[in-house]
């Protein structure tokens, strides 16, 4: 009877899941993939750090050739920012927008890195630009788009090229505006401090602004390895023409302000500014309506990056690491020095 009834009625097997099952087995994968992301994001990161930090070593390295080649480093800029020395190359205070004296010369407007394109196997890239005439020549137009994998950090934000204003004088018009490919790395310049600092421009970095300089390594006192030579120093892109390879104005002003408190990533609580180089800075110099947030002038010549906590550095010995965000002022500005004689430590 029992096998009888077994046979008339046999047991079924199920060949699919219910629906409580299969929402459980989405949410334990869900739960997966939530651990894991940021794993990968880190992982990520972590790569496109390491390529950044290779970028700076090898700018390190070009300079160096540089400088063994010349007997000094490459200059942080022909003449002034704005682009007006003497015909005997004496640098001359011409504020921005005003008129020069008469015989006054504009600056071609190079930067240190238009100097080392030989050194990173750009050598075509150096041939292509006409250095007898200002980047703004028609000369120099096309080639300043070229994009340089060395001066672009993976992790920031604009990689492309960029409509920018220029630093030198483009007959007689200080708002022309031109197509610009970006460098995500600065040069140390200059230090300039607030009123409650001592206040006044040092002009004391490696790269140094006042015309034919000529920084060699004897003229580093404080020490190769505790001077900074170039820094991460992403550009807003209100302020893009501080971020171009070709100009003198990628060089980093190391703006010392006691009222910023961070100086490394520095953002104001303002928010007019995002980390994304977004948004508007807000200065009398900008023709905005004036914040005293945006106006502690630490975002246009800073050190600043898209890395979480920190930017690179490259010191004056080709070494180069990630600077933490919680850095205090005075160790930036004594690594920013070549010679102040400072004792710093990280």
């Amino acid at each position: 009877m029992l096998c009888l009834s077994l046979c008339r009625f046999p047991l079924r097997s199920r060949s699919g899941f219910t629906l409580v099952e299969l929402l459980v087995v989405i949410a334990i994968i869900g739960m997966l993939i939530g651990l894991l992301l940021p794993a990968v994001q880190a992982a990520r990161e972590a790569a496109r750090r390491m390529t950044c930090l290779n970028n700076a070593k090898q700018i390190g390295i070009a300079t160096h050739n540089y400088t063994t080649n010349y007997g000094y480093f490459p200059p942080g800029a022909e003449g002034d920012y704005w682009g007006w020395f003497s015909s005997n190359g004496d640098q001359l205070d011409v504020p921005f927008g005003s008129s020069p004296p008469s015989g006054a010369v504009s600056s071609k407007g190079f930067g240190w890195a238009a100097h080392i394109l030989p050194f990173i196997e750009q050598s075509a890239v150096r041939d292509a630009i006409d250095y007898n005439v200002a980047i703004t020549h028609e000369n120099n137009l096309e080639i300043a788009k070229t994009l340089i994998p060395i001066f672009l950090c993976p992790s920031a934000y604009h990689r492309e090229v960029q409509v920018c204003e220029s630093p030198v004088l483009a007959d007689g018009d200080w708002t022309a505006t031109f197509e610009r490919a970006p460098n995500h790395y600065g040069g140390v310049a200059d230090i300039m401090r607030d009123e409650d600092n001592g206040g006044g421009t040092l002009k004391c970095g490696v790269f140094s602004t006042k015309a034919k300089a000529r920084i060699t390594f004897a003229k580093i006192s404080d020490g190769t390895t505790n001077t900074l030579m170039v820094v991460e120093a992403n550009p807003h892109l209100q302020s893009f023409e501080n971020g171009q390879w070709i100009a003198a104005v990628n060089i980093v002003e190391k703006m010392v302000k006691s009222k910023a408190g961070q100086y490394i990533n520095y953002l104001p609580s303002c928010g007019h500014i995002k980390k994304d180089g977004t948004g508007e800075y807000r200065t009398a110099f900008s023709g905005l309506e004036n914040c005293d947030e945006c106006d502690k002038q630490c975002y246009y010549y800073d050190m600043r990056s898209a890395h979480p906590g920190g930017a690179t550095g490259l010191k004056a010995d080709g070494s180069a690491m990630m600077y933490r965000e919680t850095i205090t002022r005075n160790v930036i500005e004594a690594l920013c020095t070549r010679n102040g004689g400072e004792q710093t430590s990280l």
